[in-house]
């Protein structure tokens, strides 16, 4: 990845990026040694679980509860029992997967529970 992407940043600048983890990568770490003070990131993909808890996912309509492994999303667990489940986070679009206030591609319980509106 080639060094200098926020060579060209004025003082003070808000950076917005999107696009392959290996860039953002190099943006994140590129930063500290740039004139901008602010960095908004969206991937295309979500980040990978790291330090997950496993839990409990009730999908309410259906009835249906799903255990979520510590290294897997709700997002993956839910479409293997409802492949129709709406997300775009892998082609760019962010909050297509919303239930409620929750992204289900990122969003983990706080306890050992969380029921959604599917």
């Amino acid at each position: 990845m080639p060094t200098g992407l926020l060579r060209s940043a004025p003082a003070g600048a808000a950076v917005y990026a999107c696009g392959p983890p290996p860039m953002l990568d190099a943006v994140v770490a590129e930063l500290p040694r740039s004139r901008a003070t602010a960095l908004h990131v969206e991937r295309f993909s979500p980040p990978p679980v790291v330090g997950g808890r496993p839990f409990r996912l009730v999908l309410a309509r259906s009835g249906v509860t799903l255990d979520v492994p510590a290294d897997r999303t709700a997002l993956d667990v839910v479409r293997e029992v409802r492949p129709d489940v709406a997300y775009s986070c892998r082609q760019g679009f962010c909050g297509t997967c919303r239930v409620g206030d929750t992204l289900i591609c990122t969003d983990r319980a706080a306890g050992d529970r969380l029921v959604l509106d599917l």
